[in-house]
């Protein structure tokens, strides 16, 4: 599959990097194809297969982990292991909203190594963003025949942040007061692009996958950005189950959110109407 790029001269990016972009655009593709005669489940189910069969295909010993409703755990022996998220944005993609995402993040060792991040249905053909650990950039492409470099934004202020966040509870009333700008768009791993390009300023995601988060976490780090558990702590990706992650632009905001926002409050779900 990756021999469809190779010829296009992208310096600095891995064969593995190119791989996971053709899959998730095809996935991307495929799923748009699908929106008006299918349910959101069968979208679903169709861009995992692409997804798995592409990269089990291509690199049979990595190991590949999606926390669906149908989960898959292939244990890999090279060291490298994907985390999917094949329709992140489910309900957006039900009700006929553009703004959902395939998200494809690679571990090495344990540590991110790569993402790629599809929005088929955004702009003329679709947005993607992609990023690599020794890669001398990031970039937001529709093809990897237009590469431009991304960057995070610059604003170190709560009142003149825009935070995208998914799900929610009381606390998050202390960062309104703020000042700051909640957005929910229904889909983290996009969110997490937008940030990595200074489109948000921060992304608060309660309760996601690591399918979500992994691939739009490496890009934000590689866009100059942070990105920690909500409790400030480093995220172990290796992990399953939820999670809950603070990533901004800046050491600066990252900061301030953190302690706005404060994990070790008391929890209480709902209660905020204009949701």
């Amino acid at each position: 599959m990756a021999e469809d790029y190779i010829g296009t001269e992208v310096v600095g990016i891995s064969d593995r990097m190119i791989t996971a972009a053709y899959v998730a655009k095809a996935a991307g593709n495929k799923v748009l194809e699908l929106k008006d005669d299918s349910t959101v489940f069968d979208a679903d189910m169709v861009s995992t297969k692409i997804i798995v069969d592409g990269l089990h295909e291509a690199y049979s010993n990595d190991g590949i982990i999606c926390e669906e409703d149908t989960p898959i755990n292939i244990i890999g022996t090279s060291g490298y292991q994907w985390r999917i998220e094949p329709l992140d944005g489910t309900t957006n993609y039900e009700r006929g909203l553009s703004h959902y995402t395939i998200s494809i993040g690679c571990l090495k060792e344990g540590k991110p190594s790569l993402g790629v991040l599809y929005l088929p249905e955004v702009g003329k053909s679709g947005i993607c963003f992609y990023g690599e650990q020794g890669a001398r950039k990031t970039f937001d492409f529709n093809s990897l025949e237009r590469r431009e470099p991304i960057k995070v934004s610059e604003k170190s202020d709560l009142k003149d942040a825009h935070i995208a966040c998914y799900g929610f509870d009381s606390r998050l009333q202390d960062l309104i007061k703020t000042g700051a700008r909640i957005k929910m768009t229904g889909t983290t791993a996009g969110d997490l692009g937008y940030l990595a390009s200074g489109t948000f300023d921060a992304v608060l995601g309660i309760g996601i996958t690591r399918g979500d988060a992994l691939a739009g976490a490496a890009i934000v780090e590689l866009a100059g950005g942070k990105v920690t558990a909500a409790d400030g702590k480093e995220i172990d990706w290796t992990g399953t189950g939820p999670i809950s992650i603070i990533a901004a632009n800046n050491e600066m905001l990252h900061k301030k959110i953190l302690d706005v926002y404060n994990w070790k409050k008391e929890r209480k779900m709902g209660g905020l109407g204009f949701f």
